[in-house]
């Protein structure tokens, strides 16, 4: 088993501009990402988009020569699946995991721009529509945002094939942020660090009955999600239940054993899966 970390540098010319959710400096209109501690980021869910676009894309264009297991590395997505979602706990999460994109230069003074909507009749500024828009970046300033991509792989082959999915879709992506049609947020240039660790999986052995203390220390913040009511809101348990522990279990035991999302984990799994697979439904 792999356990791979890809640290990930975009580099992309300035103006930029990845919209925050929440209200920032009064009378901004447009403010920039910020994380926890002031530094601008683009967020690992639109990184982890435009992928999904640019392997679509890919796709189309070269039919099996690029054909990546799109729902398997990154999921199924909440619009794809609201229909099957509502009651359940769909979508599925995918085998990819990323984090926020960060701006390595963690000190910058912001300014600030304007946009506006052009009358189409007078070709003059249309009332009420200037738009004041946070920008950190210059004209053609190169800027690079760093974060990882995380994943296992059975072998080091599988490995290898992901790690090339991921380059290949990453430098098809022409722009990221806001205002892309207007040119910001040109991406220069993709560069790709790997770092492998390498698990052997011992043999089980002995028989008898066993009890495991588990002991688990999230390394990020997350959301153990109740039932989902309505499709905005998401709830979030303060317990970590058995079966949600069993579900992780079930869909690492199926990307490692080679399983497609559907199939049902047996005794007939390959080696060194095969017990645990022959007790899972058990």
């Amino acid at each position: 088993m792999f356990r791979v970390t890809l640290t990930v540098r975009l580099t992309l010319l300035g103006p930029i501009l990845s919209q925050a959710t929440s209200p920032d400096t009064p009378g901004i209109d447009s403010p920039m990402a910020k994380d926890s501690e002031g530094r601008y980021y683009l967020p690992y869910s639109l990184i982890c988009g435009r992928l999904r676009q640019s392997w679509e894309e890919l796709h189309a264009g070269a039919g099996d020569g690029f054909n990546p297991p799109v729902e398997d590395l990154l999921g199924i997505g909440s619009d794809d699946a609201y229909e099957e979602m509502i009651g359940k706990y769909e979508p599925s999460r995918g085998r990819l995991r990323f984090t926020d994109f960060i701006d390595d230069n963690a000190h910058r003074n912001a300014g600030i721009t304007y946009g506006l909507q052009i009358d189409a009749e007078r070709g003059a500024a249309r009332k009420g529509m200037l738009q004041m828009i946070e920008a950190p970046y210059r004209s053609g300033e190169e800027v690079t945002f760093s974060g990882t991509i995380r994943y296992t792989a059975r072998d080091e082959e599988e490995a290898d094939t992901i790690e090339q999915y991921i380059e290949n879709g990453l430098k098809w992506i022409t722009t990221l942020g806001a205002y892309h049609s207007v040119g910001f947020g040109l991406l220069k240039i993709v560069t790709i660090d790997r770092n492998t660790r390498h698990f052997n999986i011992a043999s089980a052995s002995g028989k008898g009955t066993r009890s495991l203390v588990i002991s688990i220390h999230p390394q990020a913040p997350f959301c153990v999600a109740k039932r989902r009511v309505i499709q905005n809101l998401v709830e979030s348990d303060t317990v970590i239940s058995g079966a949600v522990l069993r579900g992780a279990l079930a869909t690492t035991l199926k990307g490692l054993a080679g399983l497609e999302r559907g199939e049902e984990i047996t005794g007939q799994i390959k080696q060194p899966w095969e017990e645990l697979g022959k007790n899972f439904n058990c």
